[in-house]
């Protein structure tokens, strides 16, 4: 990333639709035209198709020929497109340099790609020589990417770094998915040219002996260091993964003219009362509490969800519809049609007549079709209705349906499943783009539902919470959750005969809101009432959620319950800047420990299998007695950011960009101070001061401490984690607080350039240890800013150690003391 807000005021932070697909295009045909060129000088692609007859020689030629005229016409209409948007800024000898930048980008990333992936199949001599000519093209393409990156950053007062980045992320993708389509595709055409049975190796998961694939890891770490060593420290990585690439490409085409600040957050209405009825719902929507975060406050969306029953070929609408759309507009949401059409020509004309009705009105934004199915082809044709109807992409997004992402059944080698790969894929044989790429705006979209327990769900009800907290993962790679609610799976064990209680509720309802958060362009809830219900309406109905407490958009503190039968200690968490409370409920696991696993009889350790431990392969359960708090800090607008809203302890007045600490109000820190020395008197009134923990990451690492610092009492607070962040120069030590002996644990990655540990942060702590406090410091190689998979474990790391019983650290104590007469 180019990082930095200096020099980017007027800076344009996204695209026109138009010019963001021309882009593309740019980057897909200028990636194919460099794989094809090679694959025709290799002649890997041909040989299948030369010994069979299947094809006349030369189709590959052809084939790359065509794509470098279709390269140039998308460059000529990229830069006839550059005067109507991007002279804005700084006038067209800028804007002319930076459109310049990104078409050589694309030609660079393309050349540098297919020169690492494609035409390396020849063996012997002959295979050294093309690898070491291959080798000297990637370095030197590399270094015109580089180039071109460098007038970016050179012009971020037209582009901004963040619209600039996403740019060559796209460009990139597209050389990678051709490069790895292309090089699949050799590989396949090679083997049957040798009649071999299979186009692909057999693979099972294991290696010979009967490992992981342990030194797979281990090659891919040294081909890490071995592209560090070749292309440099800012390499953005390369990829063997075809599928991937793609998914990134639509992802980053998706985000050059879609403003993230404005998610779907919404609801689903069935249109199935009357029209005073639907009319009141779409209203009170409107009205719902606002809630914290990095997200609009409030709902601002409805989803309609239209009956074929209600509708005719001349009103394909209806008046429910009609009068919803109206009162949508009137309140100043946002909507999103779902309409039920199958992919047949009946499907099609009423999706084309849908889109005529509602072209004119401002609020669609948006239209569902669930019954589009999977087959992209049938799809397509939905979509083309659409857009022909006079929705068009720049304005109004498609949803479709989106197929399972992962291989449950674990055949593929790839991991990916046979529909979501065939949604991705790429055939060399024509390359063209599929209808995703062509329309440029669509989503892909699933339910976030807590399968049953013969489906691999949940069994109690503390498996409830922790599969709600991950609900939306199965959307992570996609756009969108279609619906969710808070049903409950059945045949679960309460530990109360009378079932959940409104707490578990609140807990529940709130980890699921959580995790849906985390999908990039948002998510709807199954219902406003009970019109739309067909199970139990309490748990599908938003309303209802509402009215009951369950549910509560305003929160500002999100809460982990303790387990067990008693609440003995409490752990309050601070957020990093730009976060907030939800982005730790749906990673409950922070707050875990490792669950001892039942060992079999004879078994070995785990220790001794595996020293150094996987994380991916271990279970966690709560710490008994452990409440959890997670804080949401306000929207502020940051200064150093030309205003931008944020989620923020403080502001900041500066931005030193690593080089120390920034400037900030220090009125705002007092306010924040008040704010979490309340919470801390609660919990310490609950457990005792001794209990209570305080901690944070990044900028909430910096706030945790200076609170913890300044909160009265002799006694002193149970310890303070502070991951990747500071001492902030304003926070003062009492003596009385060193006489408290609360420990501070101390986490940083020496890999951090934000917050660099060598250069200035470590010095803050060693003025918390010259005063006398207890500084318990861990760092680690290789671990940079923001690393959350580090956090997670020193977060567990810490709870452990200041769980542990104090006749246990005594023994550890002992045992670390140095023996007699042997040096430290």
């Amino acid at each position: 990333a180019m990082g930095g807000f200096e020099d980017e005021e007027g800076g344009l932070e996204r695209m026109p639709y138009e010019a963001a697909v021309a882009l593309s295009r740019v980057g897909w045909h200028e990636a194919w035209r460099a794989c094809l060129k090679r694959a025709e000088k290799a002649g890997h692609l041909d040989a299948a198709n030369e010994k069979t007859g299947a094809k006349k020689a030369g189709t590959v030629e052809k084939n790359a020929d065509w794509h470098k005229k279709k390269a140039a016409k998308a460059v000529e209409a990229w830069n006839l497109l550059v005067p109507q948007w991007l002279d804005a800024p700084r006038g067209h000898k800028e804007a002319a340099e930076v459109a310049k930048a990104l078409v050589d980008a694309a030609k660079a990333a393309s050349e540098h790609a297919a020169a690492r992936r494609v035409g390396l199949l020849a063996e012997g001599d002959q295979g050294k020589k093309a690898a070491r000519e291959a080798d000297e093209e990637a370095v030197q393409a590399y270094q015109r990417f580089e180039s071109s990156v460098a007038v970016l950053k050179e012009h971020r007062a037209v582009l901004r770094s963040s619209l600039a980045d996403t740019a060559t992320e796209l460009l990139w993708a597209c050389g990678w998915h051709a490069a790895n389509s292309t090089s699949e595709a050799e590989e396949i055409s090679m083997a049957a040219a040798e009649d071999e049975d299979e186009a692909e190796p057999d693979f099972d998961g294991e290696d010979e002996d009967g490992g992981e694939g342990d030194e797979d890891e281990a090659d891919d770490e040294d081909d890490d260091e071995d592209e560090d060593a070749k292309f440099g420290a800012e390499y953005p990585g390369s990829s063997d993964d075809a599928v991937q690439d793609h998914a990134i490409l639509l992802g980053c085409l998706k985000q050059l003219f879609w403003d993230p600040k404005y998610p779907w957050h919404g609801v689903r209405i069935h249109l199935r009362e009357d029209v005073a009825s639907v009319e009141a719902a779409v209203e009170a929507v409107s009205r719902v509490p606002a809630f914290s975060g990095p997200f609009p406050r409030g709902l601002n969306a409805v989803r309609l969800v239209l009956r074929e029953a209600l509708c005719t070929p001349k009103d394909p609408l209806g008046d429910l519809a009609r009068a919803a759309l109206s009162k949508a507009e009137a309140c100043g949401l946002k909507v999103m049609l779902e309409v039920p059409a199958k992919p047949t020509a009946k499907g099609e004309e009423w999706v084309r007549k849908v889109a005529q009705e509602t072209s004119a009105l401002s609020c669609v934004r948006g239209v569902a079709l669930p019954e589009a199915g999977l087959e992209l082809e049938a799809s397509g044709k939905l979509l083309a209705a659409l857009r022909a109807g006079g929705l068009a992409p720049g304005r109004c997004q498609a949803a479709l349906p989106a197929p399972e992402v992962e291989d449950e059944e674990m055949e593929a080698i790839d991991g990916w499943s046979k529909e979501f790969r065939a949604l991705h894929s790429t055939d060399p044989a024509s390359a063209s783009q599929n209808a995703l790429l062509q329309d440029g705006n669509v989503l892909l979209e699933r339910p976030a539902v807590i399968p049953p327990k013969d489906e691999g769900g949940p069994e109690d009800q503390q498996g409830v919470l922790d599969a709600a907290s991950h609900a939306a993962d199965g959307a992570q790679e996609l756009d969108l959750v279609s619906s969710w609610s808070l049903a409950v799976p059945k045949g679960i064990k309460w530990k109360s005969k009378d079932g959940p209680s409104q707490d578990w509720y609140r807990e529940f309802a709130q980890r699921m809101l959580a995790s849906v958060h985390s999908v990039e362009r948002g998510w709807f809830f199954e219902a406003w009432d009970a019109s739309g219900c067909d199970g139990e309406a309490a748990e599908s109905e938003l309303k209802a959620a509402l009215e009951k407490g369950w549910l509560d958009f305003d929160a500002q503190d999100q809460v982990i319950a303790p387990t067990g039968p008693k609440h003995t200690h409490s752990f309050v968490y601070l957020h990093g800047f730009q976060c907030d409370g939800y982005s730790y409920m749906c990673e409950p696991e922070f707050f875990y420990k490792v669950k001892k696993r039942a060992k079999k009889k004879g078994a070995k350790s785990k220790a001794k299998r595996d020293p150094e431990g996987d994380d991916d392969e271990e279970d966690f359960e709560p710490h008994p007695g452990m409440k959890v708090v997670l804080p949401s800090a306000p929207l502020r607008k940051i200064s150093a950011y030309r205003g931008e809203e944020n989620p923020s302890w403080y502001d900041y007045l500066t931005d030193l960009d690593g080089e120390g600490e920034d400037e900030f109000p220090k009125e705002e820190l007092e306010d924040v101070v008040k704010r979490i020395h309340a919470l801390l008197d609660r919990e310490v009134a609950a457990v005792g001061a001794k209990n209570v923990f305080l901690g944070g990451a990044s900028q909430g690492s910096g706030v945790a401490l200076h609170c913890a610092l300044s909160y009265p009492g002799a006694s002193g607070l149970g310890g303070v984690c502070c991951t990747m962040g500071h001492v902030l120069s304003m926070s003062e030590i009492s003596k009385e607080w060193v006489d408290s002996k609360t420990p501070v644990y101390v986490y940083h990655g020496l890999a951090d350039e934000t917050m660099p540990w060598e250069k200035w942060v470590e010095g803050t702590y060693k003025r918390l240890g010259e005063a006398g406090v207890t500084v318990k410091v861990t760092v680690e190689g290789g671990v940079e800013h923001g690393d959350g998979d580090r956090e997670q474990v020193w977060t567990r790391n810490f709870l452990t150690e200041v769980l542990r019983p104090a006749s246990v650290k005594k023994v550890d104590d002992k045992k670390k003391k140095p023996a007699a007469g042997k040096k430290k």
